[in-house]
């Protein structure tokens, strides 16, 4: 079971989320918290890590409001990702918890919440829906309508302790009535997926211009990877446990670096990359 410090955590990460919204009005900071938690929580689940992309996905009417300046009813489906690659519709409902309470969990009606937006794909009307939720629905009527087998999952996400309880009726019925995956992803997930990866470290490099090489994976990609040629000094310094070290870029003498104490898992990291 995850703790009040695990709670903490995946706070503060939120926080950190919402530093990539870059809004210019002023948020209170319970309200960055909820916000940065939904891209959080979805580049968790998606393992997608581009945050434009990852803003698009959201159809929370609050988000959708502050991010965007827009109006929106969610009809109690937070964010919708299509996988195409693997014929899968994810849909989310999001609970955010401003304080922790270690026996407290998602409820029946947290599901069922969600309901309006899934009986507008499943009856294929989406009359009378504001903008972004009526082009997710319609996107996914599109593809319930293709000849392609496609996949439904509801995924229920909270900052909270607890999931469903096991062999839930109401839950049950959900997959069999509308064909629904109901996964639910919880404080103690969220705890794990940190754990798996550690913290970025900062390390100052100068570099010839020479030693670095661009490289594209696809020519209509805007995104670019680097590769950097370094010395092994140079490579025990930046991944050294001294944050003086990793930023003291013009030491002179080998001595210095001889003795330091590496952070191994991103020296892993690093050699993965390279």
């Amino acid at each position: 079971m995850a703790t009040l410090n695990d709670f903490k955590i995946v706070m503060n990460k939120s926080k950190r989320y919402y530093k990539y919204l870059k809004l210019k009005r002023e948020v209170a900071e319970i309200q960055q918290a909820r916000l940065g938690f939904y891209l959080f929580a979805l580049e968790c689940i998606t393992n997608n890590k581009d945050i434009d992309e990852l803003k698009g996905k959201v159809n929370d009417t609050e988000f959708n409001s502050i991010v965007f300046n827009l109006q929106n009813d969610d009809l109690g489906i937070d964010a919708v990702d299509i996988d195409e690659e693997n014929h899968i519709i994810n849909l989310f409902n999001f609970k955010f918890r401003e304080r922790f309470s270690p026996n407290k969990g998602l409820s029946q009606n947290d599901a069922l919440i969600s309901m309006k937006f899934v009986n507008a794909f499943h009856n294929l009307d989406s009359s009378g829906l504001t903008d972004k939720t009526k082009m997710f629905v319609d996107k996914i009527i599109e593809k319930l309508n293709s000849d392609d087998v496609w996949n439904l999952r509801l995924y229920m996400v909270s900052n909270e302790n607890n999931g469903f309880p096991k062999e839930d009726e109401a839950i049950k019925n959900l997959k069999s009535q509308y064909g629904l995956d109901v996964i639910t992803y919880v404080l103690g997930d969220f705890s794990n997926f940190i754990s798996m990866r550690p913290e970025p470290i900062q390390a100052t490099l100068l570099l010839n211009r020479n030693s670095v090489l661009s490289y594209e994976e696809e020519d209509l990609s805007s995104s670019k990877s680097y590769l950097v040629k370094l010395s092994v000094g140079e490579l025990i310094r930046i991944t050294s446990s001294s944050m003086e070290m990793r930023n003291k870029y013009n030491y002179e003498n080998a001595e210095e670096i001889k003795d330091l104490n590496l952070d191994f898992s991103v020296l892993l990291i690093t050699l993965e990359a390279i």
